[in-house]
């Protein structure tokens, strides 16, 4: 898959990479909190400004949007899909696996969903594309 990241051009705004840092740069912050850190803690002892955070990380947001949005398109024409019933299958695995209520809840909120639908699809792509570099 990286490969084929590598080997493709695609034109991302830059509103759109933003979007994916904010996104993990809010996912990081929540797993410091689980961890029992803050975010100033964590710049602090890792010598950062909130700029240079974000400017070290904006590649990789770059990166996981270009992968998105080929895995995407690649689905698309393979015709991959994911039903409610394959969704929903795997929100329940992940209720069995995370017992606590809140994050039970968290899961089924609409934007999880959709989350967790767009892992299966990438995943479900990603196999097809190793389908066919096995034959």
């Amino acid at each position: 898959v990286q490969e084929i990241v590598n080997k493709s051009s695609v034109a991302i705004p830059d509103i759109i990479i933003d979007g994916q840092a904010r996104q993990a740069e809010q996912a990081f912050k929540d797993n410091l909190i689980q961890r029992g850190q803050t975010w100033q803690e964590y710049l602090k002892t890792e010598k950062l400004t909130e700029e240079k955070y974000r400017k070290r990380k904006r590649p990789t947001a770059k990166q996981n949007v270009k992968t998105s949005l080929i895995l995407t398109a690649i689905a698309k024409l393979e015709k991959v899909t994911v039903t409610q019933s394959q969704r929903d299958g795997q929100i329940q695995q992940l209720k069995q696996k995370y017992t606590d209520k809140a994050m039970q809840a968290e899961l089924d909120k609409p934007d999880n969903k959709r989350d967790i639908e767009g892992r299966l699809m990438a995943d479900k792509t990603v196999n097809k594309l190793l389908d066919y570099a096995a034959k």
